[in-house]
């Protein structure tokens, strides 16, 4: 098992992170088993994303495993918005907060 799989199979709710490091434009995706939508595929390749890492919430405690180094700036973004997203997909809610936008539910 790797260290983003760890990271998923530890935690009660999860979202992977796709992004443009350059740009420092990022999403957070449900982990859902359907396949991501022809539109939103084709969306984060012209946006340039790449896959960026996992992060969840494992016994109350946010857990990250990332591919790519983030800049302090943007990994504080990231830890508000996943810990925020999180808590809305807890109850039920998926409203989008912070600058890292949260794809729409997939399940469309």
């Amino acid at each position: 098992m790797d260290k983003f799989e760890e990271v998923v199979s530890a935690s009660l709710l999860s979202v992977a992170i796709l992004g443009n490091l350059q740009t420092s434009d990022f999403t957070l995706v449900d982990l859902l088993p359907e396949p991501l939508p022809e539109s939103l595929r084709l969306e984060y390749i012209a946006r340039g994303f790449s896959f960026i890492g996992v992060v969840g919430i494992s016994k109350g405690v946010p857990r990250a495993a990332l591919a790519e180094p983030l800049t302090d700036e943007d990994m504080r973004a990231l830890s508000e918005a996943a810990v925020q997203h999180l808590e809305n997909m807890r109850a039920g809610s998926l409203a989008p907060k912070g600058r890292f936008r949260v794809a729409e539910q997939l399940s469309n």
